[in-house]
């Protein structure tokens, strides 16, 4: 038999790495989402008509629906990891507790103050077009 020299070039998966897959996925679609939603803010306050105003806010429905997936992967997968190797590490108990605080404190009330006052705001200033 062939000894293998290069174990790192070994073809398979483990639950952790697929577990650390999602959970890094997850992490990259979670600042994707705010990233694209910064953008879409910035774009939405320098809209001159409402047809553009509307088309940016078509942005924003996706992330009542990318930020718990994203959040999910996240914590699920974090949750695998845990369990499989972490064994109750210190800092597991603060990131979690950390997430659900920032989660609370800026995710849900800042998205209810945009949908109820900002964008409303933005569209009611904007001149309508003429058909």
């Amino acid at each position: 038999m062939r000894e293998n020299r290069m174990p790192y070039l070994e073809v398979g998966m483990t639950l952790y790495s697929l577990a650390l897959f999602v959970h890094i996925l997850g992490a990259l679609a979670l600042f994707g989402a705010m990233g694209l939603e910064w953008v879409a803010l910035l774009n939405l306050r320098r809209v001159e008509m409402a047809e553009q105003a509307r088309e940016w806010l078509k942005v924003f429905a996706l992330f009542p629906r990318l930020y718990p997936l994203a959040w999910l992967a996240i914590i699920l997968a974090g949750l695998c990891m845990t369990a499989a190797v972490w064994k109750g590490a210190g800092w597991i108990i603060v990131a979690l507790v950390s997430g659900v605080v920032l989660g609370a404190a800026g995710g849900a009330p800042a998205w209810r103050r945009v949908r109820r006052r900002a964008v409303p705001q933005c569209v009611r200033r904007l001149p309508l077009p003429h058909r």
